[in-house]
């Protein structure tokens, strides 16, 4: 067979953030900072012909989530007039997908590929922290059928910037049904948060080269882009888990611990107030770490989830485009997100029995150390002097920025301090703490905790699980809290229930779990505003009502929540 030719060079980006979660506004400022940075270094100051898309993001992210309805939108697009660069940001559900498109004005054999990466890598550097991941796919047009062998995958490489590379990629390329040959090139590192990626077509064929990495000619996210977007979250996710594996290890050696307690448990002695006092320090410690490993096991059951999830959604796109299984993308993919899920299976069954043994000593320390043999102690709070402890509140809240809008703003209106996540981040003195670290920070340095039930998810029971006994009702799709709000919900019963107080804003579906618990209805009345504020008190807060203005303001009028409920 002939020798075949690069005869044409292209260059595709994706940007991978979140739209919810620590990183999020940190994310977004990123992408703002790439887009403006695309203008400049690619001169993209043009909105794009046809597509009725404005040519400027929103300033925050909060704007963008409210500016339009749909879960899969593009969001902006902006091109260099004359030439072909263009960049277009979508969101895709619960993550934005800014994506870079550039092109020599005239075809390009030589080394255009890399004075284009170069200037890239100088406009954006890494993905950062803050990002899900970055995928870089260099496109290719050859003078003649591809077949991807090991003979295209090198004329490529001779021509890529020399950068970390797998061993032997070129020789692990695979051909699409649509005639597109793909490689992936970057080393092969589980967590890793780049993908680079050669694809190649025939020269006539740049029409399906285009469709499968960049577009078919609409806005919609092509579907590399969009199965690489499922693979950059399931790679986050195993960045997290390898990074808070160990923050639900308890910190009291149990082993010791119940050594003690049965050395009281004998004919007391001249040392036994003094171990007592060391003793009942432990308990103390004891039911924290019990808190934290609550909290850590939620979190990991969130993270098995969203794996299990990004897993599905990858392989939906792989059967829609008919993806050979033995593809080295998707088959290494599918082996990390397995090995992600055993590994998640593990640790979830050692918490399982950690959490067994303490209850066990717990057990030994109630019988053997009870409260009637030391003063009662009160509940933890933050100290007695500090002048902000009982006007501290935690708000637990899900997408709608609107309603925790304007319960921070009442609950300042009454006196307290509705604590920002940044500052509740900064109380646990560390840069990157796990999400159940900054919680249970949260409910021991506040003095109540809201938590505002909105109606954010779509949901419904999947049709193979119907029962002829079931509400029909529960078989069509319903509104419902975000999981992370009803995790966190439970967190605070669980730790602080008298400090707890749920709010509801809108109709959504009833959780069965929480029948019979009592909660307040958001409404714009005055009724309920003094609903909230007697509760609070209730709750041991420090509420000020003596001016007007907590009762003058219209508070909650008008909030999306209580049409989406509907």
């Amino acid at each position: 067979m002939a020798a075949r030719h690069i005869v044409d060079q292209q260059l595709v980006v994706h940007l991978y953030a979140p739209t919810d979660g620590p990183a999020a506004e940190a994310a977004y400022r990123r992408l703002h900072e790439v887009w403006a940075g695309c203008r400049h270094a690619f001169a993209m100051t043009e909105a794009i012909p046809g597509t009725g898309l404005p040519s400027h993001l929103p300033e925050t992210l909060g704007e963008l989530i409210g500016a339009g309805s749909g879960q899969e939108r593009a969001v902006a697009g902006q091109e260099h007039r004359g030439a072909v660069d263009q960049a277009v940001l979508r969101l895709h559900h619960d993550v934005l997908c800014l994506s870079v498109g550039l092109a020599p004005a005239r075809p390009e054999t030589g080394t255009w590929w890399a004075r284009t990466d170069l200037r890239w890598r100088e406009l954006v550097g890494s993905a950062g922290p803050s990002l899900l991941g970055q995928a870089m796919v260099y496109g290719a047009r050859l003078d003649g059928p591809v077949s991807a062998s090991a003979e295209e995958g090198q004329q490529a490489r001779l021509l890529l910037p020399a950068r970390a590379e797998a061993a032997d990629w070129w020789q692990r390329g695979c051909l699409l049904p649509d005639g597109v040959a793909m490689w992936e090139i970057t080393p092969q590192e589980d967590s890793r948060d780049l993908r680079r990626l050669l694809c190649a077509v025939p020269e006539p064929d740049d029409a399906q080269l285009s469709a499968w990495i960049w577009s078919d000619g609409g806005t919609a996210i092509p579907p590399l882009a969009r199965y690489l977007l499922h693979a950059a979250k399931l790679r986050y996710l195993l960045r997290v888990w390898e990074r808070d594996r160990h923050a639900g290890r308890g910190r009291v050696d149990l082993g010791a611990l119940a050594d003690r307690l049965r050395s009281l448990a004998k004919e007391p002695g001249p040392a036994d107030a003094e171990l007592l006092k060391s003793v009942l320090g432990q308990l103390d410690r004891l039911h924290q770490d019990g808190l934290e490993s609550a909290m850590f096991g939620a979190s990991l059951k969130e993270l098995r989830l969203t794996a299990e999830i990004a897993l599905s959604n990858m392989a939906k796109v792989v059967a829609a485009e008919s993806v050979p299984d033995h593809c080295d993308l998707v088959a290494d993919d599918r082996a990390v997100g397995g090995w992600l899920l055993d590994q998640i299976g593990t640790d979830l069954r050692y918490l399982d029995l950690d959490s067994g043994r303490a209850r066990q000593v717990a057990d030994l320390g109630a019988a053997v150390a009870p409260p009637a043999r030391v003063q009662a102690r009160p509940a933890p709070t933050a100290k007695d002097d500090d002048p902000d402890a009982r006007r501290r509140v935690f708000v637990v809240h899900g997408r709608d920025e609107a309603v925790l809008e304007q319960m921070f703003e009442f609950l300042t209106a009454i006196g307290l301090l509705p604590m920002p996540w940044e500052a509740l981040v900064a109380k646990t003195g560390k840069p990157m703490p796990h999400l159940s670290e900054v919680i249970s920070r949260a409910v021991a340095v506040c003095q109540a905790t809201v938590v505002l039930l909105t109606p954010d998810d779509q949901v419904s029971l999947h049709s193979s699980l119907h029962r002829t006994t079931d509400d029909p009702a529960h078989r069509e799709p319903g509104m419902q809290a975000r999981p992370n709000v009803l995790i966190e919900l439970g967190l605070a019963l669980g730790a602080l229930p008298d400090r707890t107080l749920i709010v509801k804003a809108g109709r959504m579906r009833e959780i069965a779990d929480l029948a019979g618990l009592n909660f307040v209805q958001l409404d714009a009345g005055p009724d309920c505003r003094r609903k909230l504020a007697n509760r609070l008190k209730l709750a041991g807060c420090a509420v000020d009502t003596s001016g007007e203005r907590w009762l003058a303001e219209k508070w909650f009028t008008g909030l999306d929540a209580y049409r989406r409920g509907q």
